[in-house]
């Protein structure tokens, strides 16, 4: 539970043809936790499973591979209908998105 060290920026280097992507892939992330908060109070363990995976695969596409291997802890906990630590996932993934500091390159 602990997230301490974790206030820092993240920085994050992604490919400037993706620019005009980031701001929607970011809102859409936003989205991404609610979502995921609907599903955990719902124990719709299957879908958050889905929805780890496609973070993992879709995020590290775009270069932010913290937020892919979160997609894949997620996986795993819902995979082991893991209720406690996907809401600490939760958590540290509201805290993530506030925190990236896009860099194009």
């Amino acid at each position: 539970m602990g997230d301490g060290g974790q206030s820092g920026k993240i920085r994050v280097e992604v490919d400037k043809e993706l620019a005009d992507l980031i701001p929607n892939f970011l809102n859409n992330r936003k989205k991404e936790i609610d979502h995921i908060d609907n599903l955990l109070k719902s124990k719709d363990y299957e879908t958050l499973c889905r929805v780890g995976h496609s973070m993992k695969g879709s995020c590290g596409g775009y270069g932010f591979m913290e937020l892919s291997e979160l997609g894949k802890s997620i996986e795993q906990a819902a995979d082991g209908k893991d209720e406690k630590t996907l809401g600490e996932l939760l958590n540290q993934y509201k805290n993530m998105l506030d925190r990236f500091e896009v860099v194009f390159v």
